[in-house]
């Protein structure tokens, strides 16, 4: 699902009302901040396989708490939507959060 040498850390998982999984997770390496990327899976997929990940945000600085992105979740509404937060550093100054949707409609 990652490039080769990645680490995934930290997935928010949710499915919706057609049986989509919809998950959110981070990713760093030794050449890449830790960013944010989503990916999904439908019901007919083949099992252990899910659609080309994308990112929601790239990292931009490196985080060196030894606490990033244990604030992560996902939820859906009534609309069959899938929303995330996401702990991340958009800068120097510390975590931020992100707050974003997904629909398979």
């Amino acid at each position: 699902m990652a490039a080769k040498g990645s680490d995934i850390f930290y997935p928010a998982l949710t499915i919706d009302n057609g049986g989509n999984l919809l998950m959110a997770f981070g990713i760093s390496s030794t050449s890449m901040y830790p960013s944010i990327m989503i990916a999904t899976q439908n019901p007919s997929s083949m099992t252990n396989t899910v659609e080309k990940p994308v990112f929601l945000i790239k990292g931009s600085v490196a985080d060196n708490s030894g606490r990033y992105g244990d604030y992560d979740d996902a939820e859906l509404d009534s609309n069959s939507t899938a929303w995330f937060t996401h702990q991340y550093n958009k800068d120097e100054s510390g975590w931020s959060t992100l707050i974003s949707s997904v629909s398979r409609k």
